[in-house]
């Protein structure tokens, strides 16, 4: 399938858009990742640039790969369960932050029910299964990390129709 994620990056009061694919695989230590490329605000689609790989296990996780530290981390976990933590990837105050599960629910995307997750409302984020985050699709929990700036995912493409968009935006 050809797929292509696009979202939403605003910096004070300007915005542009974000576009990702998946295009390519790649092993490493006897693990298959894919590779995404991004393209960042060109309307024309015209110039991706190599920005991580992931991979997807059986068990419903998805996994990043940290290329300069060359270790792998978790970037989604589907199998989660209200009241849950999940590590959101950063600190506060030099501690972990773990975003708590506060519901679980499903919603029809293009003739299949997919698993949501929603966390705690001051996390202000949600994961579709098979989609992503709500800030984007490889990017869950950065907006609780930035100021004056955030991203929010705008839309699913499959091979050229959209089977989700984001009901904030037209």
């Amino acid at each position: 399938q050809n797929k292509i994620w696009s979202e939403l990056e605003y910096v004070w009061e300007s915005t542009v858009t974000s576009n990702y694919k998946i295009e390519g695989d790649t092993v490493i230590n006897n693990s298959t990742y894919s590779m995404v490329y991004s393209c960042y605000n060109d309307s024309l689609l015209q110039y991706w640039n190599f920005l991580m790989l992931i991979r997807e296990d059986s068990n419903e996780k998805v996994y990043g790969y940290d290329s300069f530290n060359q270790e792998e981390y978790l970037l989604y976990d589907f199998t989660l369960e209200i009241g849950a933590l999940f590590y959101t990837g950063g600190e506060i105050g030099g501690n972990p932050l773990y975003a708590s599960v506060g519901d679980i629910d499903s919603i029809l995307i293009d003739g299949e029910f997919r698993r949501r997750i929603i966390f705690e409302d001051w996390f202000d984020e949600f994961w579709i299964e098979g989609i992503g985050s709500s800030t984007g699709p490889f990017r869950p929990f950065e907006n609780i990390f930035t100021s004056d700036m955030g991203w929010e995912l705008l839309c699913l493409e499959v091979d050229s129709n959209i089977i989700y968009q984001n009901p904030d935006y037209s």
